[in-house]
């Protein structure tokens, strides 16, 4: 087995902090426009941009999702 040099520990480390981030910012998010905002793609994400759409309308969507994504347009389409 290979040793672990600085390079890798630290990217393992950036790795784990990013994704705490985004994860809390997620949160936030979720909190300030009053709709719980799943991660990544498939059923729960549908289900939250749906909602979203409800209370926000299809204009606002841009505001909290990435618009180019096939999964866009399933909600929309």
């Amino acid at each position: 087995m290979r040793p672990v040099c600085g390079s890798d520990r630290s990217k393992g480390a950036a790795s784990i902090i990013a994704r705490g981030e985004f994860v809390r910012r997620l949160q936030q998010l979720s909190d300030s426009v009053g709709v719980e905002l799943a991660k990544g793609a498939g059923p729960p994400v549908l289900v939250s941009a749906r909602r979203f759409v409800e209370k926000h309308g299809r204009d606002a969507l841009g505001t909290v999702a990435k618009l180019h994504f096939k999964t866009t347009q399933q909600i929309l389409g």
